[in-house]
């Protein structure tokens, strides 16, 4: 059975397109383009993207995407699900022979301590007796006297709560790419403060954003005319998928160019490197 990359490859070809020529239209790189080609899903992006880019790449060649996608999912799975066990690998016959001697073992342990124990009880025995008109005689070395046992008082000790297994991702695909995401503060006023930094991305042309602040990431496409911005007070990875195809500002700065189209680049900006990115030094 024919895969994704067979499939999207064939298709191309018979299209005499080259990766270039898809890149130049999805705004894919053409280093993503091939390894979709080649089924190497694991150097495209985390999360959502690989599935938008299966998804932009099959309709730009005319084909239908949703069986694409499902043909992804199953791929995926067959990839990652772990390795069945051989028949010969989970015979239980070594283990119920170790099992067996170590049982003769214990039984063993067993009949001795319990041999020792009866010598043990008749030497005692033997030491404490005392003659007929005394006392009834003491306790016995290493015995516990009557008064000191006491039932075991039992005591309620709470369950510990397991926590259930997360439940598999939804083998439906998307029926369309994230939206911008919202902003989690009012817009931000354009006000310098010295110990954050006010990121703003404007786009030209579709291009997925992935910004990666404090260990948390967030994936989203922006289309053309569309401005995400966002104040932050933390350093921030900003990873951009069509460098050509956005403006970057900084405390309402503009940016050098970050590259060409198509081009995928990262950027660690922080409150004390963001001015390192701008087009023009500030004067002193």
């Amino acid at each position: 059975m024919a895969t994704v990359g067979e499939i999207l490859k064939q298709k191309r070809q018979e299209q005499n397109l080259t990766l270039h020529d898809v890149s130049e239209v999805t705004k894919i790189s053409s280093n993503f383009l091939d390894a979709i080609e080649n089924n190497a899903f694991k150097k495209l992006p985390r999360g959502v993207f690989p599935k938008m880019f299966i998804r932009s790449y099959a309709r730009h060649l005319g084909l239908d995407d949703d069986p694409l996608i499902q043909m992804y999912y199953s791929q995926v799975a067959e990839v990652e699900s772990p390795a069945q066990p051989s028949p010969a690998e989970s015979r239980p016959t070594s283990s119920r022979r170790r099992g067996g001697h170590w049982t003769r073992i214990l039984v063993a342990v067993v009949v001795v301590g319990a041999l020792l124990g009866v010598v043990y009880v008749i030497y005692q025995h033997g030491e404490s007796s005392l003659p007929l008109g005394d006392t009834a005689p003491a306790d016995a070395p290493g015995r516990p006297a009557a008064s000191a046992l006491s039932p075991p008082v039992a005591t309620d000790v709470p369950a510990t709560e397991v926590a259930a297994a997360a439940a598999p991702d939804d083998a439906t695909p998307p029926s369309a790419v994230p939206a911008l995401p919202p902003p989690d503060e009012p817009p931000a006023t354009g006000v310098f403060d010295p110990q954050s930094v006010l990121l703003a991305i404007q786009a030209h042309a579709v291009c997925w954003v992935r910004i990666i602040n404090e260990g948390a990431a967030q994936d989203f496409i922006l289309q053309p005319g569309e401005t995400f911005q966002y104040r932050y007070v933390k350093p921030v990875v900003l990873q951009i998928g069509n460098a050509g195809g956005v403006t970057l500002l900084l405390n309402g700065r503009k940016s050098r160019a970050l590259g060409t189209t198509g081009q995928v680049v990262e950027l660690n900006v922080s409150p004390a490197n963001w001015r390192d990115f701008i087009a023009v030094p500030e004067e002193n």
